[in-house]
C-alpha cells in the first residue's frame, strides 16, 4: 500500500523536524515547509499531499488560518491545525476556517496519530472535491473542466471564477473581507486600491445570472462580500422575468 503523504507547515523548524520524524516512524511520507511562497506554489501546481498539518501561528502576515482557507478554496483535502492554546475562540477560528481536526501543543503522539487517521478517513483520495448536487437547483463546479452547472444548464468559467465561487459557496452567509478573498484566490495580499477582486466578483455575478442560479453576491461597503442562497420562489420569479 502506498504511503500517505503529509505536508507540515511550521515556522519552528526544530519542532517541525521532530514532528516529521515521528510521522515517518509511523509510515507516513512527511514534508516540512516554513516558506509561504513554496506552500502556495504547491497549492497551485502540486504535488498535493493526502493531509495538511498547519501551525496556527506562523510568525508572518499570513497565518495557518489563511492557508487553511486557501486549501479549502482550491480542493477538498483534510487539514489538522496545531494550536498553542485551547481557548474557545481559537477552536472556533480553526473550525470556521475549514480545519477538520485541531490539536493543542504540546500534543500527545497517540492522539496526534488518531486525529490524522480520522481526518484521512473523511477524505478518500479518489473522492470528488465538488459539493454534492443535492438538487437541480444546487450550483455544481467542475474545477478540472472549468464548468459551472445548474440542472441541465452549464457555462464555462475561468480558474479564478471557479475558485471564487467555491470559496463563496463554502462560506454561505458569512461576510468575507476583500483581503481574505484576494489571498484565497491569488495567494497574496492585495495591493492598495486594487480593484481586481471587485472585477472578479462582477464576472462571477454574470455567470450566476446566466445560469439563473439561486444565489446572490452582496457587496459590503468598505469590507468585502457575502453570498446568500435565494429562496426557491425568488429564483423562479427571476427566471420568469
Amino acid at each position: 500500500m502506498k504511503k500517505k503523504s503529509i505536508l507540515v507547515v511550521e515556522d519552528d523548524l526544530v519542532f517541525g523536524k521532530v514532528l516529521c520524524m515521528q510521522l515517518q516512524q509511523e509510515g507516513y511520507n512527511c514534508t516540512l515547509l516554513d516558506n509561504i511562497d513554496l506552500v502556495m506554489a504547491i497549492l497551485d501546481e502540486g504535488p498535493f499531499p493526502d493531509l495538511f498539518i498547519l501551525d496556527y501561528e506562523l510568525g508572518t502576515l499570513i497565518n495557518g488560518l489563511d492557508i487553511c482557507r486557501s486549501v479549502k478554496t482550491r480542493m477538498q483535502l483534510p487539514i489538522l491545525m496545531l494550536t498553542g492554546n485551547d481557548a474557545e475562540t481559537t477552536v472556533v477560528n480553526c473550525l470556521d476556517a475549514g480545519a477538520d481536526q485541531y490539536l493543542v501543543k504540546p500534543y500527545n503522539k497517540l492522539e496526534l496519530l488518531a486525529r490524522i487517521r480520522t481526518a484521512l478517513r473523511k477524505y478518500p483520495k479518489d473522492e470528488s472535491s465538488q459539493p454534492d448536487s443535492g438538487s437541480a437547483k444546487t450550483l455544481k463546479l467542475d474545477v478540472n473542466h472549468r464548468m459551472a452547472s445548474l440542472g441541465n444548464r452549464s457555462i464555462a468559467i475561468t480558474e479564478k471564477e471557479s475558485m471564487l465561487l467555491n470559496y463563496l459557496l463554502g462560506n454561505l452567509g458569512i461576510e468575507l473581507s476583500r483581503e481574505n478573498m484576494h489571498f484565497m484566490i491569488h495567494g497574496t495580499k492585495p495591493e492598495i486600491y486594487s480593484r481586481s477582486m471587485d472585477v472578479l466578483v462582477g464576472r462571477a455575478r454574470k455567470k450566476l445570472k446566466q445560469l439563473n442560479a439561486p444565489y446572490t453576491i452582496n457587496h459590503i461597503r468598505s469590507y468585502g462580500y457575502v453570498m446568500h442562497r435565494l429562496p426557491d420562489f425568488e429564483s423562479e420569479k427571476t427566471h420568469a422575468n
